[in-house]
């Protein structure tokens, strides 16, 4: 630490290097000690005031932390370290304005020192200003042009706020100056990936393994391209490496318990027990529950307090399942209140916003400093929106800061945490007394063996479902100009497994000169397009038979149900938006129903919209029942005409009926707890 004012004559031992040493060895109570008794002799001293601030800092004593490190500041103003240190104070309370304020005052004050503009850079994206990160990485890039970590940090800027393309030079600048740099390695293997460049991304992955091979966050990376390009054994073993080098790396975690999910071979055995690992791991992160108790005057004596956690509240599946219902909810009745967990917002963010009386992001926050921040909102129901995809914040759960903990919407398993108490299902996707166990699903159990969490149904549907206003209007048949049946998937290459591949052979073999239309993200990389070209050969489907077509817009994607008369589903991982965008369409789906919540989610939503006809129990139903929809033609055309204008009146579409029974099922078993009735809000 550096002291700008001259050490005052008979005080005790200047403490700068004393300071520095304390502090490195974790012995904050005395580092505080010393610099009080410096500052009783001479409070002036902003070298005392830096130290004690550390010294309350190390300690968790935030508050006292900033008041010291302040008074440093207003000290010697033009001391950028004590800027900085203010900054870093404001930066873990989640203060992200005054953070980046105090990093600007320092990086003002040094302006050719590396560590200010990357305490700046880092905090502008870390506050969601990606924009200003971008610039503030470009200026550090133009005084500092053979530095690797600069160049990667510009790149991850780039590509946080999803400006893809431009993200890939400057990871190859770093790679350039510094071969052996696998940060960079790592960022454009990443990149290349969400490119659509699947081979290109494997290579440097393996490079960046062949520099690193027991870096964690690397093989987590390569499971995901694994995962995404149908290797789902591949995807598990890479995401057990990376536990296996650091057990508590929670992105494998989640990683490895989506990938789970896809896979025909895991049972229900296997799911729970890997489920219930991430929840003992989550737990021993977090500290003692922040709440015990349901507020009494919850859904009485003011509204039900219900707070949703989500990096999805955007152009996204999840943002699509809540916009058609959530202004239906009853202000008296529930108050909602939003956590977003990225700072990314477009224009279905601006029409959700003003559902939710507050909109608190926590993207910027630590799990502790979210979940205080929630349980300081008196959240009475806390719901999980993301479950083990991108972005969630299980994290926050596992503090428990809120008296009812929901898990619903964004994923269809257990999250396996303790603290979650409840997961949001109806009476198709979770029966009261499960169907027998169905091709393909492996581990067939009732529900209740299913989740760690208690199941709560809603009356007739889980999910409800918007309009997408892209959507073109709905075309004729393709099959009446044609004169053959397209059968079509937009699933991805994760969903797509050998027992699909086999019903779907079965169907084009019954049905004479049928097509199969295939359109996903990775088809566009035209290596995957001609390796799974021979995936297909192999499960006896002709590719000659068969289409297959990249990445679209929603818009040109909702207009490709122009060339398919119906869908096939994928099992056991059914569609979810891809089933609902197509009957928007006028495109029905055959589905096949497994035993577990997300094998039957395709049936779940056919039900709820009226089209329970349409799912098959088990793979020789669901191949039979593929050949005699698409044998009558007629009955397809008439479907197609009419189904936009049935849909609105189901309960997939239905948002006013949905908020009804969503309040409803939450407050009902809210009183079911039996809250006292007597005890005031605290």
């Amino acid at each position: 630490m550096r002291n700008r004012r001259p050490p005052v004559s008979a005080s005790p031992q200047p403490v700068p290097e004393t300071a520095a040493r304390l502090f490195a060895q974790g012995r904050f109570a005395e580092l505080e000690a010393r610099a009080r008794v410096r500052l009783k002799h001479d409070p002036q001293d902003s070298t005392a005031w830096k130290a004690l601030g550390a010294a309350l800092s190390g300690q968790g004593r935030r508050d006292e932390a900033v008041k010291a490190k302040q008074r440093a500041v207003d000290l010697c103003p033009d001391d950028a370290e004590a800027h900085g240190n203010l900054g870093n104070e404001f930066s873990a309370l989640g203060l992200h304005a005054q953070a980046v304020s105090s990093y600007e005052a320092a990086q003002r004050l040094e302006p050719r020192s590396l560590p200010r503009w990357t305490q700046l850079g880092d905090m502008l994206a870390h506050a969601g200003r990606q924009g200003d990160a971008i610039r503030a990485w470009r200026q550090v890039a133009a005084q500092w042009p053979d530095n690797a970590g600069v160049w990667t940090k510009l790149g991850n800027a780039l590509r946080d706020a999803g400006r893809i393309p431009e993200a890939e030079a400057p990871f190859r600048r770093a790679l350039a100056i510094d071969p052996a740099f696998v940060a960079a390695a790592n960022g454009l293997a990443i990149t290349l990936h969400e490119l659509g460049r699947l081979v290109e991304s494997r290579r440097v992955f393996e490079q960046a393994l062949s520099l690193a091979p027991d870096n964690a966050a690397v093989h987590s990376n390569l499971g995901n391209l694994q995962k995404n390009t149908g290797d789902l054994a591949g995807a598990q073993a890479s995401y057990r490496r990376a536990l296996s080098l650091q057990p508590d790396f929670m992105p494998a975690h989640h990683n490895l318990l989506l990938v789970l999910n896809y896979d025909p071979q895991q049972s229900l055995a296997a799911c729970l027990a890997a489920a219930r690992e991430f929840g003992l791991a989550a737990a021993r992160k977090a500290g003692p529950a922040l709440s015990t108790g349901v507020p009494s005057a919850a859904g009485v004596e003011r509204p039900l307090r219900v707070g949703f956690v989500s990096g999805d509240l955007r152009q996204h599946p999840v943002g699509y399942f809540l916009e058609g219902w959530l202004a239906h909810c009853d202000p008296r009745q529930v108050e909602l209140l939003a956590y977003p967990a990225t700072p990314v917002a477009d224009a279905t963010t601006a029409r959700l916003k003003p559902c939710f009386a507050r909109w608190t992001p926590v993207y910027a926050l630590s799990d502790e400093g979210a979940a205080r921040a929630i349980a300081a909102d008196a959240v009475d129901v806390l719901i999980d929106l993301s479950g083990h995809t991108e972005y969630n914040r299980l994290g926050i759960f596992a503090w428990h800061p809120a008296p009812v903990q929901v898990s619903w919407l964004g994923y269809f398993a257990t999250t396996g945490l303790r603290e979650m108490d409840a997961v949001l299902a109806d009476p198709v996707v979770c029966p009261e007394h499960p169907p027998d166990q169905a091709a393909g699903d492996v581990g067939a159990a009732d529900a209740g063996a299913e989740f760690t969490e208690a199941v709560w149904r809603l009356p007739r549907t889980r999910l409800c479902f918007s309009p997408p206003a892209e959507a073109p209007p709905v075309s004729p048949l393709p099959a009446l100009k044609d004169g053959c049946i397209t059968f079509g998937s937009f699933q991805g290459m994760a969903k797509i497994t050998p027992p699909t591949l086999d019903a779907w052979a079965r169907i084009l073999a019954a049905v004479p000169g049928a097509r199969l239309r295939l359109q996903n993200n990775q088809l566009g990389d035209p290596a995957t397009a001609a390796a799974f070209a021979g995936t297909l050969q192999a499960h006896g489907i002709p590719p000659g038979r068969v289409q297959m077509h990249g990445k679209a817009s929603r818009a040109g994607y909702l207009a490709a149900h122009t060339d398919v008369d119906l869908l096939l589903d994928t099992f056991p991982f059914p569609g979810g938006t891809t089933t609902c965008e197509a009957l928007w369409m006028g495109v029905p789906t055959v589905t096949l129903a497994g035993t577990r919540m997300l094998s039957r989610q395709g049936a779940g939503l056919l039900s709820a919209a009226g089209l329970a006809d349409w799912v098959a129990q088990d793979a020789a139903h669901y191949v039979a029942l593929a050949c005699a929809k698409a044998a009558n033609v007629e009955g397809l055309a008439v479907m197609r005409a009419g189904l936009r204008q049935r849909l609105p009146a189901t309960p997939l579409f239905d948002g006013a009926a949905f908020a009804r029974d969503f309040q409803h099922c939450l407050l009902e078993r809210c009183k079911a707890m039996r809250m006292p009735s007597a005890r005031s809000e605290s």
